[in-house]
């Protein structure tokens, strides 16, 4: 099952809700969370009614003006139920109806402030030591700060400078500009190459996450752990299964039936004869 969340910048255009609609039916996306929309709730209902008329949906638009989250899901193949919304998320459990799983997914939209940034961590936390599933946690926190670049700041504003108000502001100013090209230079140089190789490595790794859970339950599907023999115990032996198998068929002739491997206990092809048998792997 796949989940989404794309920070949209505005979601009024209609070539915009053509790209959305797009992304959801190519990538096979049930959940898709989309953040700053910069709608209401009447302008919402409108896109929903016109593009998204299979599709339900969840916001939060009366927790904070200007439309920060919105969350569409496929009601054919998914159960979503809100457990909290707040200005910054909206937490979420969510059922796959095919697989019959359960999770909770956390969708976030951080305000720019400092002050503000804490409550998103806070309302996490709490929501996070309530829950006994597995949990995701999607979204934009809005926190391009780091340690680097607060610290060039803090030194450039603390620089003592006599003069006008608006003269000792262009002075300091003047004074962080050369650290901090050279800081962007350092952090985000190359940014769109370096963007596009990390977005390679995930599909990588999405691509590996999906062929080792397919090889596991395509083993688990073609192992026998256990069986009831025809004199009544059951047994959990890799050999007394075999022998259970072969013991059945032996006065057979002429037929197609499943056995047993005995190296590893997966299922083989085994075809028998009036003379005996032949084991054919599939």
């Amino acid at each position: 099952m796949k989940i989404g969340c794309w920070n949209i910048r505005g979601f009024s255009k209609a070539l915009k809700h053509k790209e959305v609609y797009r992304f959801l039916k190519e990538n096979n996306i049930p959940v898709l969370g989309i953040l700053e929309t910069k709608l209401d709730e009447g302008r919402l209902f409108d896109i929903v009614s016109w593009k998204f008329k299979e599709w339900k949906v969840v916001h939060n638009f009366r927790e904070y003006d200007g439309g920060r989250i919105v969350i569409f899901w496929n009601p054919l193949l998914t159960l979503v139920q809100v457990k909290e919304r707040t200005p910054q998320a909206i937490q979420t459990s969510i059922s796959c109806l095919i697989s019959l799983k359960t999770f909770c997914v956390s969708f976030v939209y951080g305000l720019h402030s400092i002050v503000a940034q804490r409550s998103p961590w806070e309302t996490l936390s709490r929501f996070g030591r309530r829950l006994n599933q597995p949990w995701l946690v999607l979204g934009d926190f809005n926190n391009a700060d780091n340690d680097s670049f607060m610290g060039l700041v803090q030194q450039g504003w603390s620089l003592q400078v006599i003069g006008t108000k608006q003269f000792t502001l262009c002075q300091k100013l003047k004074t962080l500009k050369g650290p901090l090209k050279e800081l962007n230079k350092k952090e985000y140089a190359h940014i769109s190459s370096r963007a596009e190789a990390t977005t390679k490595e995930l599909k990588q790794q999405q691509t590996l996450l999906h062929d080792c859970a397919t090889d596991q339950l395509n083993a688990k599907k073609n192992f026998i752990a256990s069986l009831t023999k025809r004199d009544g115990p059951r047994t959990t032996s890799k050999e007394k299964i075999q022998d259970e198998f072969l013991s059945f068929y032996a006065g057979c002739s002429c037929l197609f039936a499943w056995g047993v491997d005995s190296v590893n206990a997966g299922l083989v092809y085994v075809k028998l004869g009036c003379r005996g048998y032949a084991r054919e792997y599939l």
